[in-house]
């Protein structure tokens, strides 16, 4: 949901958590991988970190809100507003940026979800930002979910029920890119 700050006038984006354990659980994680990157943020000394800018979260009536920046659209919806218009250079450019992405996120975790979708582009600047941490996981620990990755990004070593690492991101980026 998109909501206006009513003592500065700015926009943020609004993620509503369902009122549902497995929801609340997803979202207590993601709020940890979003606190992690954002303090991993603050020592990047570029302008532009291609991880969505998390603000806050609140509970009200026992549903969980997460505060975001707001941007233009999904890397999906843009894709199929203009199929005949995405040239090299444009991939060049998203691919290099979700890839420094994914190097932050990688130093910990595994997005464990990039999809067209999880990608919300700028249309003035034409930066990229990876969003929907819910179904991140710790590379570090015992993988235990049944979720992983959406069918179409699935990377093959999930797929077989193998062990797996952050390298089904890459997967996930290179069907991404074929698609």
């Amino acid at each position: 949901n998109k909501c206006r700050n009513m003592y500065t006038n700015e926009f943020y984006a609004i993620k509503t958590i369902r009122d549902e354990d497995r929801f609340r659980r997803a979202a207590i994680k993601e709020i940890e991988v979003l606190n992690y990157l954002m303090e991993f943020k603050k020592t990047y000394n570029k302008n532009h970190f291609p991880i969505i800018n998390f603000y806050q979260d609140f509970i009200v009536d026992n549903i969980q809100y997460l505060v975001f920046e707001i941007e233009s659209i999904n890397l999906y919806d843009y894709y199929c507003k203009n199929y005949f218009c995405i040239n090299m250079d444009f991939i060049k450019n998203i691919t290099k940026q979700i890839c420094i992405g994914l190097q932050y996120i990688h130093t910990k975790f595994i997005h464990n979800d990039l999809k067209p979708e999880n990608i919300m582009l700028n249309l003035t600047t034409k930066n990229v930002k990876i969003i929907d941490f819910g179904s991140t996981l710790d590379k570090y620990q015992y993988r235990c979910s049944f979720y992983h990755q959406s069918r179409y990004y699935r990377a093959p070593e999930v797929i077989f029920n193998l062990q797996f690492n952050e390298k089904i991101d890459i997967w996930s980026l290179g069907c991404i890119l074929v698609e």
